[in-house]
């Protein structure tokens, strides 16, 4: 089964609870398995995001995602 990608418009929390269900719901993986799964790709997701790593850039005390 193939890793939810978060949708432009969906909060972190909403994504969590989407991706985890959906994970969870084919079968493949555990509750604790399938939220670390979720939250890494959300980490993976911030991370790579130009907004993101601009904030980080500019005031690493202060992230604003």
């Amino acid at each position: 089964m193939p890793i939810p990608k978060r949708k432009s418009n969906e909060q972190e929390q909403e994504f969590i609870a989407r991706c985890a269900e959906e994970l969870i719901g084919g079968g493949e993986y555990e509750r604790e398995q399938a939220l670390a799964i979720c939250y890494q790709n959300l980490d993976i997701q911030l991370s790579t995001d130009k907004q993101w790593r601009r904030n980080l850039v500019n005031n690493p005390f202060k992230i604003k995602k």
